[in-house]
């Protein structure tokens, strides 16, 4: 469903987000990051997107020693 909604329309942060949640369930950090991401490009005020990259920022770009 979620594929047929984004090739409807691409900007659909929705299905978008649906998708890195998917993504992150299935312990993808990079992918489900990059999804976010692109959520909030488009809805930068989304309420959930926020925590869900700071949450997956540590294992997609490291720790800091």
């Amino acid at each position: 469903d979620l594929e047929k909604a984004l090739a409807l329309n691409p900007q659909h942060y929705d299905a978008i987000f649906g998708l890195a949640a998917i993504f992150e369930a299935i312990e993808k950090p990079a992918e489900a990051y990059a999804a976010y991401s692109q959520v909030i490009a488009i809805y930068p005020h989304h309420p959930d997107v926020s925590e869900a990259l700071l949450r997956l920022e540590s294992q997609v770009e490291g720790q800091e020693l």
